[in-house]
Order: structure tokens, then C-alpha cells, then sequence
């Protein structure tokens, strides 16, 4: 079952990446936490981006919203049910080439933070030459 969802959550970002002229697809693997994670990125040429990702034990996916890049700094906010920001995602010195991304979750009402470490799997650039 695990592999099923994952595979639907990377088929449907591809398709979505595939929609847009240019941008970057990623697949990540790692840990939120001490919680292993699968993490999909879309990255645009114009430096928004959408992501989802799911705890190996849950999988169940959560979308991340308003993703953007501004000087190497990646940013995505998780929202609850009633689209209130739960929290948001920041990777520090973001490169879309590096194998590793790292970041920091933080809750957006207790300041609670957890590391995010993770490794591309594999990247797909859209409409570059």
C-alpha cells in the first residue's frame, strides 16, 4: 500500500510539473525529526513552487503551499483543514542541483522546531535546453 501512494504522489507531481513550460521536479527521501519522510518538490523557473510529503509510517500526504525561493532560501507552509498556516518549511541555502537539502519545520503556534535532512532520489527539469 505504501508504495502505491507514494507512486500517486510522485505520478501526480510529475503530471503537474509536466503542465508547466519550465521548473524542476525532485523526489526526496530523509527524516522530518527522527520520522522517515517521502518529500516531492516543483521547483519553477520563476522561483514558486508546491510540494507534498508523507511520513513512511502514515502515508498520508500533506501539501505544502506559497513554496518560493528568494536568495537560496526555500520556504513552504503546511495548512490545517481550515487553510491556517501549521506550520513552515525553511531550507537555508537551497540549491536545486545539491543532492541534500536540509531545513528546519516549525510550528507556527508552539515555535516548536524539528531538522529536516533529506537525499534526492531522483530530479526532472521541464523545458530546459
Amino acid at each position: 500500500m505504501k508504495i502505491v501512494i507514494k507512486s500517486a504522489l510522485v505520478s501526480l507531481l510529475t503530471l503537474l510539473a509536466a503542465a508547466s513550460l519550465f521548473g524542476q521536479q525532485a523526489s526526496y527521501s530523509g527524516f522530518v525529526g527522527g520520522a522517515p519522510v517521502t518529500f516531492v518538490t516543483n521547483i519553477y523557473s520563476d522561483g514558486v513552487g508546491t510540494a507534498v510529503y508523507a511520513y513512511d509510517k502514515y502515508d498520508e500526504p500533506i501539501r505544502l503551499d506559497d513554496g518560493k525561493v528568494v536568495k537560496n532560501k526555500l520556504t513552504f507552509t503546511e495548512k490545517d483543514a481550515k487553510k491556517a498556516t501549521r506550520a513552515t518549511l525553511t531550507f537555508n541555502n537551497y540549491d536545486a542541483k545539491s543532492a541534500e537539502m536540509n531545513g528546519v519545520w516549525k510550528d507556527s503556534k508552539t515555535g516548536k522546531t524539528l531538522d529536516i535532512k533529506l537525499t534526492k532520489d531522483f530530479e526532472t527539469d521541464y523545458g530546459s535546453s
